[in-house]
């Protein structure tokens, strides 16, 4: 009986992305970040290395190392789409004979199938609050919907990919803490720690998750000794992503760390345009005044802001409040750890954000750095939900998801255009539905 409304969210988010997929909706518009990534998906399919041409690569999204030239992005992302890539060649369609229709399949497979795929995880999360199916679908929708995940599940980017996978991750910590024997579901957690772990080698940001996961295994109804076992087998899933990232980025970069974080050995870097967060160009103010008001700053700007969550989808207001009630009211131990978890999650990513040199994914539409935190606070919207509510403010919640929806479809016509959002990126992107392809195409020289 349930099994309709566990794939009505996937088919519907495929029927929704399937025409915003940028070589369709945007054919030959593509960022310099994808065009480094197709380049090093060619360069694996055919000479099983991730090193590129540099004379044919974008300078700004590369990295020089022992005299070749790699892209940024982590390399088992890159090594994800090649495969993928590669059961496309395999069924016919190559990069020499049809590579539009062979970019939009990559995209299609790697990106927005995984996007649906979690929806339907997520459906199954929301079992926790004791929901309606409908609402249980509703609210999985919203996740993905009104949340900015939709924008970035159409481009080849690695951020929907990652939260894909921490949605993958909550799912199996909440099938432990659903079971009537959980002593016999901690072989979930296994699933947990490779999504956790694999969602950190391809968005290295989502290592915050990462690091708050254990701590809320400890919180589990078990007995000691079961906690440390399910620690132990939540640490083993999370040990094949990690060697796999151990066993080839020390070849890039020499170390662990991933290639863009490398920024002293990375090729120079666009200009990036001040007035939308901050001036990093101008003369540094040694005084710690200056640090500390650039800091506010930009965490208004990624919160309030031309990219801020919260100015473009509001109705992560209601995430916030529902982790709130989990965490101070009567839930689970295991489940208070979680929420607290992904609020905190959130706030380590605006404090990273506010300090770290700014680059060019800061200029893509909204906050893609903070895509992960976003659907861990949205599903807890669930806890919300339950609580009866006046019309007023049933209302209030209609409209900010409903406005949410709207910006964030907005921004899957264009989340990651060359040369990037200058303004606040809902109007530029309101601008750039108006644009033929031939005028996105001058303005992107």
């Amino acid at each position: 009986m349930a099994r309709p409304w566990v794939l009505a969210g996937p088919l519907l988010i495929m029927i929704i992305a399937a025409p915003f997929v940028r070589p369709l909706f945007q054919p030959g518009v593509a960022s310099d970040r994808e065009i480094v990534a197709l380049q090093s998906v060619r360069a694996v399919l055919r000479s099983g290395t991730l090193a590129i041409n540099p004379r044919a690569a974008p300078a700004g999204e590369t990295i020089r190392s022992d005299g070749l030239c790699f892209a940024k992005d982590p390399p088992v992302y890159l090594l994800a789409l090649a495969g993928v890539a590669w059961l496309i060649e395999r069924a016919g369609c190559t990069f020499e004979h049809n590579p539009h229709l062979l970019e939009y399949l990559l995209i299609f497979f790697a990106i927005t199938l995984p996007t649906a795929v979690a929806s339907a995880l997520l459906y199954r999360v929301a079992r926790v609050f004791g929901l309606r199916r409908p609402m249980r679908l509703a609210l999985a929708l919203s996740c993905v919907l009104a949340t900015g995940w939709i924008s970035y599940a159409v481009v080849l980017l690695p951020h929907a990919m990652a939260a894909a996978l921490l949605a993958g991750t909550v799912f199996g910590f909440v099938q432990v803490v659903l079971s009537e024997r959980p002593k016999l579901a901690i072989g979930w957690l296994f699933i947990s720690g490779v999504c956790a772990a694999g969602a950190a080698v391809i968005e290295p940001l989502a290592i915050f998750a990462l690091l708050v996961l254990p701590m809320a295994v400890f919180k589990l109804p078990l007995k000691w000794g079961w906690r440390i076992n399910a620690a132990i087998v939540l640490l083993l899933g999370m040990a094949g992503p990690v060697a796999l990232h151990a066993s080839i980025n020390p070849h890039i970069t020499g170390d662990l760390m991933p290639p863009r974080w490398h920024v002293a050995n990375a090729a120079p870097a666009p200009i990036v345009a001040p007035q939308t967060l901050g001036d990093d160009s101008e003369p540094v103010d040694p005084t710690i005044w200056f640090h500390l008001a650039r800091a506010i700053n930009r965490v208004l700007t990624f919160t309030i802001g031309s990219h801020g969550l919260l100015s473009h989808f509001p109705v992560l207001l209601l995430g916030i409040v529902g982790a709130g009630i989990v965490v101070h009211r009567h839930w689970t131990p295991a489940l208070k750890w979680l929420a607290g978890g992904g609020l905190a999650v959130l706030v380590l990513l605006l404090a990273y954000k506010s300090v770290v040199r700014i680059d060019s994914i800061d200029l893509n539409f909204a906050a893609p750095r903070l895509l992960i935190a976003s659907p861990l606070i949205m599903i807890w919207a669930g806890a919300w939900l339950r609580r009866p509510h006046s019309g007023f403010v049933w209302t209030l919640a209609g409209i900010a998801l409903g406005v949410s929806v709207i910006i964030s479809l907005v921004g899957a016509t264009a989340p990651a255009p060359p040369g990037g959002y200058q303004h606040y990126t809902v109007a530029e992107a309101f601008v750039r539905l108006a644009q033929t392809p031939q005028q996105l195409n001058v303005a992107s020289r």
